[in-house]
């Protein structure tokens, strides 16, 4: 990624509490928690080469030690993004949510060429929430939540539902979610969280669980 760290790119990662997050995802609390640490572990891989901030918690802090944090002032999600944006006022940014398994460095890296034409947002799979939302830190105005897809389009976003692959656009929400992204292909830490897990192994699809399977 020379180029796009050429570009100035820098990539925020909002994660909610581990003692909320996913609470529609009907599995083990346990199961939850980790599937949650897995895929932001994946996200983060995923955004390899370029400068990942988190905006998180203390115990996320202690999961990912070699991410930048910082600390959500716990007032819901767009105050979150807002307080990453803040760090890099004046510069190009990724808004990247933190539940996006399937995400590769290529669909990345396509959403960084994409930012160097247009400030836009990326809907989830069923057209309704965010993914991704991309501009200059200064200019962004999140507004995640229930229909924000709607809601980013409303304030002038560009709309990028064409992404290669879609893979900007697997979130996990639910159990449906979950399986949808492993028949797409997730990365090594969801892979194996999927695999040695029992509760999450019903109607696994084999031999297309892990697209993104290198850690170093």
């Amino acid at each position: 990624m020379s180029g796009q760290r050429a570009f100035g790119c820098h990539v925020i990662v909002p994660l909610k509490s581990l003692d909320s997050a996913k609470e529609r995802l009907a599995l083990p609390v346990q199961t939850r928690r980790a599937l949650m640490v897995a895929f932001a572990r994946d996200v983060v891989k995923a955004c390899d080469g370029l400068p990942v901030l988190l905006v998180a918690d203390r115990e996320w802090q202690e999961l990912l030690p070699d991410t930048p944090v910082v600390a959500d002032p716990g007032q819901g999600l767009n105050a979150a993004v807002r307080r990453g944006l803040a760090v890099f006022s004046g510069r190009p940014v990724l808004v990247v949510m933190g539940d996006l398994p399937c995400l590769t460095p290529d669909a990345v890296g396509q959403a960084v060429d994409q930012l160097q034409h247009t400030s836009f947002f990326v809907p989830d799979r069923d057209g309704y929430g965010t993914t991704v939302l991309a501009g200059t830190a200064d200019d962004l105005r999140p507004a995640f939540g229930p229909e924000s897809a709607a809601a980013h389009r409303q304030l002038g976003y560009e709309e990028w539902a064409d992404t290669p692959g879609q893979l900007l656009r697997y979130d996990v929400d639910c159990v449906d979610d979950l399986t949808a992204a492993v028949a797409a292909g997730v990365g090594l830490h969801t892979h194996s969280q999927w695999v040695a897990d029992e509760t999450t192994r019903w109607d696994r699809p084999e031999g297309r669980s892990h697209r993104n399977c290198q850690l170093d």
